[in-house]
């Protein structure tokens, strides 16, 4: 081998992991893209005319270098996170958005939408993003334009709601909450607290608060509460008891089947305004 081409083999892997480095560069420089799909160079190696005398154990021509023989799109889904924006959506799976007119179709995961002044759903460049109608149940058989400036969804009210985990056997035995006067005080007296939202006939979302008070040794006492401003005739920022059940469990930790009747409450609070 000339000491020119040992000279080129390494000036040629320095150029082909700077444009490796370039793909990585580019990923980086994507990051906060939305709908980016990343990329990575491939490399094969490059070899020249064979040398006699090869062996099992030998490589029988000298090497020639590398050269990048694909730039490769990485197709897994990325993470998806809260926005903020009610137009702000993904795809959790395979498929692409359908964006365009109804003679001309593209694609793309990007779905930071935006409406334009007719109100039709858009891209951030303007293509209109295409989807199927629905009309008293009735759903279309071809895409058109989103226009949602004439759409209302009627609230609906929360009709049921389940609830799942475990409470702790540990748990010392405790009494049951009486007027709490605050959260707060209702946060320390209880076993086990947590919440759930609750959406009322005006499609207004109310917080309730459950909380779990071991009063025996297999037994739970639950309340549910709602803050008093929210409640017909209750104090802004007093809890207002609107439901209480009890539950009892078997010495497997578990609510036996005829006692499972008691693993339902029901909430029938008096709104102040829906």
């Amino acid at each position: 081998m000339r000491l020119e081409s040992a000279l080129y083999t390494s000036q040629n892997g320095l150029e082909v992991h700077g444009a490796a480095i370039s793909v990585v560069g580019d990923n980086l420089a994507n990051v906060n893209t939305v709908g980016f799909k990343g990329s990575r160079a491939e490399f094969a190696s490059m070899v020249s005319d064979g040398l006699e005398g090869g062996t099992s154990d030998t490589v029988p021509m000298p090497g020639n270098g590398v050269k990048v023989s694909s730039i490769r799109e990485v197709k897994e889904l990325g993470p998806i996170e809260p926005t903020g924006r009610a137009l702000d959506v993904a795809i959790d799976g395979n498929g692409y958005f359908v964006v365009g007119s109804t003679t001309e179709s593209f694609y793309t995961r990007a779905g930071n939408f935006t409406l334009d002044a007719s109100g039709n759903l858009v891209t951030a460049d303007g293509r209109n993003v295409l989807g199927y109608t629905v009309t008293n149940g009735t759903t279309s058989t071809s895409l058109g334009t989103i226009n949602i400036t004439n759409f209302n969804a009627n609230p609906s009210a929360t009709s049921s709601a389940t609830l799942k985990g475990n409470l702790d056997a540990s748990a010392s035995i405790t009494t049951a909450a009486s007027n709490p006067a605050s959260f707060k005080e209702l946060n320390s007296a209880a076993s086990f607290i947590t919440t759930a939202d609750v959406i009322d006939s005006l499609g207004e979302t109310h917080t309730a608060t459950l909380a779990f008070f071991k009063t025996a040794a297999n037994t739970y006492t639950v309340q549910a509460y709602m803050d008093g401003g929210e409640i017909s005739g209750g104090t802004e920022g007093t809890p207002s008891l609107i439901s209480s059940g009890q539950l009892t469990f078997g010495s497997d930790g578990t609510i036996p089947d005829a006692s499972k009747s008691q693993a339902t409450l029901t909430l029938s609070p008096s709104y102040a305004n829906g």
